[in-house]
């Protein structure tokens, strides 16, 4: 600790008996045994208080890797990368609402509409006959364009023409509704496939 050794102890012993004398040196060893003993309690305090400060520290130092950590969510990073797969799909829902809505039915000519005093009434599907079973002509009932007319003038049975009348389709705005989604929801899809290509 201070590099003493034997022989400056006995000598520092000498000095004191000499010094001090026989009689007073044991209370005098006591007095300087509590004084150091003191000093080693104080020095103990004074670490003890600096450890705890150090802890204390740490513990900030933890606290805020904690806090950190909490803020790095991995749930916040999935959000984010979802994000744009988000926005495509609003962009197809909106492209699907778009195309399906239809505000009002424009007239091809409302000056030749009559005024009354009834009030229009938008036609629902019961206002339509209903549509019968389509039958599936077999594909040799089939003629090319312009043939049918003159199969008929060759005598034929009138076919091409049975043939054509079942492939007629009647158009209802359901239906029109219904084939308009279907390509704007076609149209919404081939849009995002793009973008995600692009990007």
């Amino acid at each position: 600790m201070l590099d003493i050794g034997w022989s400056e102890l006995l000598v520092i012993a000498v000095i004191l008996i000499v010094v001090v004398g026989p009689k007073d040196l044991p209370p005098m060893l006591r007095a300087f045994g509590k004084m150091t003993t003191r000093l080693r309690k104080t020095a103990g305090e004074f670490r003890a208080q600096f450890d705890d400060a150090l802890r204390e520290a740490d513990m900030d130092d933890l606290r805020k890797t904690i806090g950190d950590a909490q803020k790095l969510n991995p749930a916040n990073a999935l959000r984010d990368a979802m994000n744009p797969l988000r926005q495509m799909g609003a962009d197809i829902k909106a492209d699907l609402q778009r195309a399906t809505h239809v505000d009002h039915f424009p007239l091809a000519d409302a000056s030749g509409i009559a005024a009354s005093d009834q009030p229009l009434v938008p036609m629902t599907d019961a206002d339509f006959p209903p549509l019968g079973p389509i039958d599936n002509p077999h594909p040799s009932q089939f003629s090319p364009r312009g043939s049918a007319s003159s199969h008929n003038q060759r005598g034929g049975s009138g076919v091409g023409k049975s043939a054509r009348s079942r492939r007629e389709l009647i158009v209802t705005p359901s239906s029109v509704a219904h084939a308009s989604a279907k390509a704007a929801s076609r149209s919404a899809v081939r849009r995002a496939f793009r973008k995600s290509d692009r990007s």
